[in-house]
């Protein structure tokens, strides 16, 4: 069957366990209060797990506790992409799965450009010879 498109959500009684385990603050360090909204974030992330066929589960599972963090929006804004977000950063998640992806073959390669156009004259026939060059006479 292979690894499932969908994951299975993170459910309200697992979001408790996750804030209750935090005292209700960011897990990056940075002592922010989890306001409505906060984000359970999966670490290592989800697509860089190994998939077991045998349990149809990722290694560690998909919903272990022990790896399911609370993380403020921002904070995982900043995991996921980087300190900015306009293009990703090396070390952030975003980057290590698409590099994971490209290594595996799951993801061609860049679009190739267009030959460009001839311009747009026919071919010359079989029998053509070029002119030859004309001879410059130069007087003395």
């Amino acid at each position: 069957m292979g690894k499932p498109r969908r994951r299975k959500p993170v459910t309200q009684s697992m979001r408790k366990k996750i804030f209750k385990r935090q005292n209700g603050l960011c897990n990056c360090g940075c002592g922010e209060a989890l306001v409505k909204g906060w984000i359970a974030n999966h670490d290592p992330p989800l697509e860089l797990r190994v998939w077991d066929e045998e349990v149809k589960d990722t290694v560690p599972p998909a919903s272990d506790l022990s790896h399911i963090f609370g993380l403020t929006k921002e904070c995982d804004r900043t995991q996921t992409y980087g300190p900015r977000a306009k293009a990703t950063y090396l070390n952030s998640d975003r980057h290590a799965i698409d590099k994971n992806k490209r290594l595996r073959g799951e993801v061609k390669g860049p679009k190739l450009k267009r030959e460009w156009a001839s311009r747009g004259f026919g071919k010359r026939p079989a029998n053509y010879t070029p002119r030859p060059p004309r001879q410059i006479e130069r007087g003395e």
